[in-house]
Order: C-alpha cells, then sequence, then structure tokens
C-alpha cells in the first residue's frame, strides 16, 4: 500500500487512454457505466485540485451550453452523485471533495499521484539540455510507459479538456525529436 505522509493512502490517477482512479485495492474507471457528466466533474475536479473551482466555473465546464433552470442545484445533485459513485467503490467520498463558499475543491490533504502531471514533468527533464544520457533514458522509458493513449479520450469533446490534451500532445514531439537525436546510452 502506497501511504502518504499523512498516513492516509496515495490516490492514484490516470487520464491518459481512459480515467482511472485508484487508492489501495479499490478502483473506479470511465468505462464503468455512469453518467458522462459525473465523470467530468471529478476529472475536472481533479485536474484544479491545486485550489478551489468556482460553481460558475464548474458549471459552465460541465453544462457547456450553459442551459439549466436551477443551475445551483444541477451542480449540487452532481456532486453528491460523484460523491456516492466514489463511495460505492469504497472512496472517502465526503473527505476528498470539499464544499466551500460558493466553490468545490478536490481535498488537499490527500496526496493525489496524476500520470499526466508526471508525464509532463519527465517530458521537461527530457528537454533539459544538461540531462545526461543514461537519465534522459530512463526518463523517455518512463515517459512513454506512462502515455497510454490520448489525454480523457471519453470526455474529448468537453471544451475544457482540449487545451489540457494540446499542451500535453505538444510536448510529446518535442521530447521525442530531442531524444531521437541522442544515443541510446546502454
Amino acid at each position: 500500500m502506497n501511504q502518504s505522509s499523512g498516513n492516509k493512502p496515495v490516490i492514484h490517477v490516470r487520464m491518459f487512454g481512459g480515467f482511472t482512479i485508484t487508492m489501495d485495492e479499490k478502483a473506479m474507471c470511465d468505462s464503468d457505466n455512469r453518467s458522462r457528466k459525473a465523470w467530468s466533474l471529478l476529472s475536472y475536479l481533479i485536474i484544479k485540485r491545486r485550489g478551489d473551482v468556482s460553481i460558475n466555473e464548474l458549471f459552465h465546464a460541465i453544462w457547456q451550453d450553459g442551459v439549466q433552470d436551477n443551475p445551483y442545484g444541477a451542480l449540487k445533485t452532481l456532486v453528491f452523485r460523484v460523491r456516492k459513485m466514489l463511495e460505492a467503490a469504497g472512496f472517502p467520498s465526503q473527505d476528498l471533495i470539499l464544499s466551500q463558499k460558493g466553490a468545490y475543491m478536490w481535498n488537499p490533504a490527500w496526496e493525489t499521484e496524476v500520470d499526466t502531471d508526471r508525464f509532463e514533468s519527465l517530458c521537461r527533464r527530457i528537454l533539459d539540455p544538461e540531462l545526461d544520457g543514461k537519465n534522459m533514458w530512463e526518463a523517455c522509458l518512463e515517459a512513454f510507459e506512462l502515455y497510454r493513449g490520448i489525454f480523457l479520450p471519453r470526455s474529448a469533446e468537453e471544451s475544457w479538456v482540449g487545451p489540457n490534451g494540446c499542451l500535453l500532445s505538444h510536448i510529446i514531439p518535442e521530447a521525442g525529436c530531442l531524444y531521437g537525436g541522442r544515443t541510446d546510452p546502454g
């Protein structure tokens, strides 16, 4: 079991090739037959986990057409459904998604490791001209292992997914081309 410094299990999130969230032996995947909006809300909160997300921002990210008779009520109901979804999978749902002063947030007290963050860090490392061949090779192997397909493929039509996926897609060829000019250290 991976433990964070606060003795809470580490939450692992995969966004390449699909959306999966795991903690210890518990797992949830967006290929499960659940509401697409629920998965969008969960993935959006995790992507924006370094701060709170206003109700207005969250509503417009999830309901892109902006049409809803009671936006606050619809969002509150969706958050309730996401918490129930997390709870059914064995996650501490009430502790993971916090609400405060007109905003929601992913609880920063839970260490959350996201594949796209690690991937971006590895690609930036690969682009470092000071990195030696052996370390670059190791970083490339780890990055290629992390990349399992496009960013959040089941949410690709969401307006907020495009910019995040685009950033990642620009890093891949840049890092790959740079690595292509170096030789295998082994």
